[in-house]
């Protein structure tokens, strides 16, 4: 048995902005309501340690060993539980640039095992509204970001401070808030 969870959101940044800010695990607890700490080495090979928060769940340590890395576009882990074949978790972030201002994020998580049946009303009502609201965390912080800057010609650091835009000579900022994941957006006029 398995199943396959995706979550796709639309960026009005560039990919670099993006990538950057996804491998940034120094700074997922302060943005990422999902994968609330993450730490270790993004090598092939390399032993992740993710604190996951499922909507409406508990939360969960996992270990997953980094089986991809194309920098700037694709991350990927993979994890089991206890035994191969159980319950297995194959986790991809990719990155695609649109335009020289737009990205893509997808996130999808192909699970599979014995145990599969067992947890697949809890991935749909908690893992994949968790990656939603991740990716939707990641576009606010990502878009602010590039917003706030300009268009950078370096991804922002995470230690640099993300704050309002300065005041702009004759609207008030626009700010995007919403995404379907096909490019449709809400948009709303900040204060």
């Amino acid at each position: 048995m398995s199943k396959e969870l995706t979550s796709t959101i639309d960026i009005a940044a560039p990919a670099p902005v993006v990538w950057t800010m996804l491998v940034d695990f120094n700074a997922f607890s302060s943005w990422n309501p999902f994968i609330t700490s993450a730490e270790g080495p993004l090598l092939v090979g390399g032993r992740l340690t993710l604190r996951m928060q499922p909507v409406g769940g508990s939360a969960m340590t996992l270990r997953p060993s980094v089986v991809e890395v194309v920098e700037g576009h694709r991350l990927r882990w993979q994890g089991r539980l206890v035994v191969r074949g159980l319950f297995d978790a194959d986790h991809l972030f990719v990155v695609e640039p649109l335009s020289a201002d737009e990205s893509r994020l997808v996130q999808q998580e192909r699970f599979s095992g014995l145990l599969v049946p067992l947890f697949e009303r809890s991935l749909d009502r908690g893992t994949l509204p968790a990656f939603h609201a991740m990716n939707q965390a990641l576009k606010a912080r990502a878009e602010r970001a590039t917003a706030t800057r300009g268009r950078p010609d370096r991804p922002v650091a995470s230690s640099e401070p993300i704050g309002p835009i300065a005041a702009l000579p004759v609207e008030p900022p626009v700010a995007q808030f919403g995404g379907d994941g096909e490019g449709h957006r809400t948009v709303e006029r900040g204060e």
